[in-house]
């Protein structure tokens, strides 16, 4: 156990270094976020190093933990460096240059076709449904999961929009994943639990305005949530609707957005303030939005995740009190 504390505590210690160095990485790889009086409103430039430090703290544990307490199969362990890897860099590039929508898109597409080729763990092979007993098998496993994963991590970056939302969405999504994986693998579950704690401690800066996550972080977080819910898929055959639930607020955002932006004739990715977040602004205080909004997301996802059974209810209740929160807070914004 002293050797897992070890780990943990080094690779905390090294994240914690690139956030007391913030000010001086983010100005040399050009990772600074300007207020722009519209959009960001924000008053002073602020260090888009979020994703490097919860990436940094990731993949330090990761290794170290391959390498002096116990490994994976190299199959598992290549596949899921090599697409948290991949979306991180992504992400990071997408700072740094700012990588045009479609151009960001093929690039996930591929890395996670990539990683999924290389294991069947992190494959969506087949789905339970709470309201449909028999399992339904899935033929075209790898383009589904690729499908699945990119739909997640459209909507967790259109998510990052006001102070602490995304950290704390992923927070509860990978606490619930925690509860679930305990006494299956006490491995991975160290790994969420390192993720889990490193995304706390950004948390605290973020709410403070020191720091933001930017495209890497947003891509980190859902990649490792991503592949855990689909490991978890795999692992103890957790009900499909349920992981829809768990994503379900920010998924229809995601849609409502996009739609709108389309119906505009706008680009479906150009940012904006529509979001849900930036809507909730009208009713509460920045630092509140973000308690809300996960706070919401972690009632549908406690009650799926011991009721299963009222799923399909639950499903059309917050698809309702969605569409009816977003009505109440259009009417106030005009």
């Amino acid at each position: 156990m002293y050797k897992l504390f070890l780990i943990y505590s080094i690779s905390l210690l090294i994240a914690q270094i690139i956030i007391i160095k913030k000010n001086l990485i983010a100005n040399n790889l050009g990772l600074i976020d300007k207020p722009d009086n519209k959009r960001k409103i924000h008053k002073d430039e602020v260090p888009l190093i979020g994703g490097i430090y919860i990436f940094a703290s990731f993949i330090i544990y990761f290794l170290l933990f391959t390498f002096f307490i116990e490994s994976y199969q190299i199959r598992f362990s290549l596949s899921l460096i090599l697409i948290i890897s991949m979306l991180f860099m992504i992400g990071l590039l997408d700072d740094i240059i700012k990588i045009n929508s479609l151009s960001r898109i093929f690039l996930i597409i591929l890395a996670t076709l990539l990683a999924c080729s290389i294991t069947k763990d992190f494959q969506i092979n087949q789905i339970f449904l709470s309201f449909f007993k028999p399992n339904i098998p899935i033929n075209i496993n790898i383009f589904f999961t690729v499908f699945c994963i990119l739909v997640l991590n459209i909507a967790i970056n259109l998510s990052d929009g006001s102070n602490g939302v995304t950290s704390s969405l992923n927070l509860v999504w990978l606490s619930l994943f925690c509860y679930l994986i305990f006494f299956l693998d006490k491995n991975f579950f160290y790994i969420l639990l390192l993720v889990i704690i490193s995304s706390l401690i950004f948390l605290t800066y973020n709410l403070s305005n020191k720091c933001f996550l930017g495209s890497a972080g947003c891509n980190t977080l859902s990649g490792i949530t991503a592949f855990t819910a689909i490991y978890l898929n795999n692992l103890t055959k957790i009900y499909a609707d349920t992981i829809v639930i768990f994503f379900l607020i920010p998924g229809l955002d995601m849609c409502r957005v996009i739609v709108y932006r389309i119906l505009q004739k706008k680009n479906p990715f150009t940012p904006d303030r529509n979001h849900l977040h930036h809507l909730l602004e009208k009713i509460l205080n920045k630092n509140m939005i973000f308690i809300f909004y996960s706070l919401l997301v972690l009632i549908f996802c406690l009650v799926s995740l011991f009721y299963p059974k009222f799923n399909f209810y639950i499903i059309f209740i917050i698809i309702i009190l969605y569409g009816l929160l977003i009505y109440y807070l259009k009417n106030l914004r005009n």
